[in-house]
């Protein structure tokens, strides 16, 4: 016991780290603004007292209730582990029935008492720090579920029912896999807090999966760093991230403590990428559908900005993508002029250049096929419209996944293209020209 307050005592830095992870409270906020109704609903007193009695009723018919004085040795690391993460409620252990699926244990959740089903003997393959390890790792799902007043818990279930509704709609069903995925690094490094060190909570990870009684963690996480030298696209799975994530993701967390400039926000950004992978078209969920949306929005913008471009035709494709589009006003114009003079950085794209940054092939073609789409819409406006598109992805940086699309679509060779390109700032002048 006397380690573990040390730990906690020495450095608050891994009790930062314990803090829902910037996923949680993003998710969570957009819910709350964008589902008022179904948020109400979800965190009524009279839904969770229904939802309490049902879980109750079950795991009283699948496990056996284990006494204290039956099992003491697991009974002491459990309420170190607790108390390690700050937590004063009862706590009782249960052992499931069905034991046939090797070892595994769950939190299952009730808001004022603490209860973990084990499954299979964990008190005989698993040395006391690795049972510590074990019982922070489920503790941490409660003390995430009850952090500011339940809303991480309101949020889980809330993604939990969209996600079976029939004609619930993609980015739901993937905020849910991602949720739950952030969730399990969070109880990861719960398991972490209350060790004081991370080479248990991953001697776990790989006992649990593979049935091997003795493992080398320094050589996992170093065959770890081999898979993520080539593999760059997040997790795959849908509820727990993949051992060679979560491994890298608590060595990565100990070695940033451990340098003399803490860094959180560095350290989150970094476990976000590896969890989440580049943003891709294909697979959105709620947050990175809203930032695309955002992100083709300001394409358009910066097509439209010059008033050349301002047509009938073209002003209709807009309203075909978003309603309610009107032309950009003059300031946006003017800082699109001021770019390609200094080649800065305006705050008006910082969503559209975040998205390029951090985006798959995927999303790149299909930002190469809005811009396409304006620059072939009237053909009035060609071929300064295609020079103009041109020079565009050029300054944004997808000039190599527009160029090829724009030469197949439209059936040009790439003198062809060089020629509009070179005629491009010429073409803008003359477009100044006509304003």
């Amino acid at each position: 016991m006397a380690k573990v307050e040390l730990i906690l005592d020495r450095s608050d830095q891994t009790a930062r780290a314990l803090a829902p992870l910037p996923y949680h409270r993003a998710i969570c906020e957009f819910l709350q603004a964008q589902e008022p109704d179904l948020w109400k609903w979800f965190s009524s007193d009279n839904y969770s007292d229904q939802l309490i009695e049902s879980q109750k009723l079950e795991l009283l018919k699948s496990t056996v209730r284990l006494s204290s004085d039956n099992h003491p040795q697991l009974y002491a690391r459990a309420i170190q582990a607790r108390d390690a993460l700050g937590i004063s409620l009862p706590l009782t252990l249960y052992q499931a029935q069905a034991s046939g699926n090797g070892l595994n244990a769950m939190l299952s959740f009730f808001p004022n008492e603490l209860v973990i089903v084990l499954q299979g003997d964990w008190a005989k393959h698993h040395s006391e720090q690795e049972l510590l390890a074990v019982f922070g790792h489920e503790i941490a799902h409660h003390k995430l579920y009850t952090e500011q007043d339940g809303q991480f818990f309101t949020t889980m279930r809330i993604l939990s029912w969209c996600q079976q509704q029939p004609d619930c709609s993609a980015p739901y069903v993937e905020s849910y896999r991602r949720y739950q995925l952030f969730t399990e690094v969070y109880a990861d490094l719960g398991s972490q807090v209350v060790t004081g060190e991370w080479q248990s909570s991953v001697a776990n990870l790989i006992k649990v999966t593979t049935g091997v009684s003795e493992v080398s963690v320094d050589d996992y996480v170093a065959q770890a760093d081999e898979v993520l030298a080539k593999h760059k696209i997040g997790s795959q799975q849908t509820s727990h991230p993949e051992i060679f994530l979560r491994a890298k993701i608590l060595h990565s967390l100990h070695q940033a403590q451990h340098k003399n400039s803490w860094n959180a926000k560095a350290w989150q950004t970094e476990t976000q990428q590896l969890v989440i992978g580049p943003l891709d078209v294909v697979s959105l969920d709620l947050l990175d559908q809203q930032l695309l949306t955002e992100a083709s929005l300001q394409l358009i913008n910066l097509y439209t900005a010059n008033t050349c471009f301002q047509t009938d035709t073209i002003e209709a494709l807009a309203q075909e993508f978003f309603p309610e589009f009107t032309w950009p006003t003059p300031a946006l114009k003017q800082a699109l002029d001021t770019v390609e003079a200094s080649n800065s950085e305006p705050s008006y794209r910082d969503t559209l250049t975040k998205v390029l940054d951090h985006c798959s092939d995927n999303t790149r073609e299909y930002l190469s096929f809005v811009l396409l789409d304006f620059a072939c819409a009237d053909p009035d406006c060609q071929p300064d419209s295609y020079s103009h598109a041109l020079r565009l992805a050029q300054q944004l940086g997808f000039e190599n996944n527009f160029e090829p699309l724009f030469r197949k679509e439209l059936k040009m060779k790439k003198e062809e293209v060089a020629k509009l390109l070179a005629n491009s700032i010429s073409t803008a002048e003359e477009a100044d020209d006509h304003e």
